[in-house]
């Protein structure tokens, strides 16, 4: 079992200030977000040390390889979905490719906030069956 992320709880809770903030892509400012940018600011304005992801001018449909080597040359350490806690940054499927991301809020409230394009904006919603489905790995930051 992997310790749960220190400042899980704090990293919930800046996610949840990005509500309603457009989506575009590659933004990482107030005025537009992409799922990257919403996970990488709102891990640092809650205290996290991450260095920026490298993946410069990342295509629409980002390449899932790149995207985990990424992660993990950021610091952010795979879990197991089963142990998955508040704070955590989860992978999804979309339409094949694991290629989205989200802020998980933990087992009390079972919901992922993220910037997402379908919706144009972020959102928060629960983490359903479907939903389920479609995460495929899990990560964690651990100062």
């Amino acid at each position: 079992m992997v310790a749960e992320c220190p400042i899980g709880d704090r990293i919930v809770a800046e996610a949840r200030t990005w509500i309603g903030v457009p989506f575009r892509h590659q933004g990482r400012t107030r005025a537009g977000v992409d799922c990257a940018g919403h996970s990488e600011l709102s891990l640092r304005a809650a205290g996290g040390v991450l260095p920026t992801m490298p993946i410069p001018n990342y295509p629409r449909h980002p390449d899932p390889i790149e995207t985990r080597a990424a992660l993990a040359a950021s610091g952010l350490v795979e879990v197991p979905f089963s142990e998955r806690a508040a704070g955590d940054l989860i992978l999804f499927s979309i339409a094949g490719e694991t290629i989205h991301m989200g802020i998980y809020t933990g087992r009390a409230t079972n919901t992922v906030i993220h910037a997402y394009s379908t919706a144009r904006r972020c959102v928060e919603h629960r983490l359903d069956a479907a939903w389920e489905r479609r995460a495929r790995l899990v990560y964690r930051y651990l100062p």
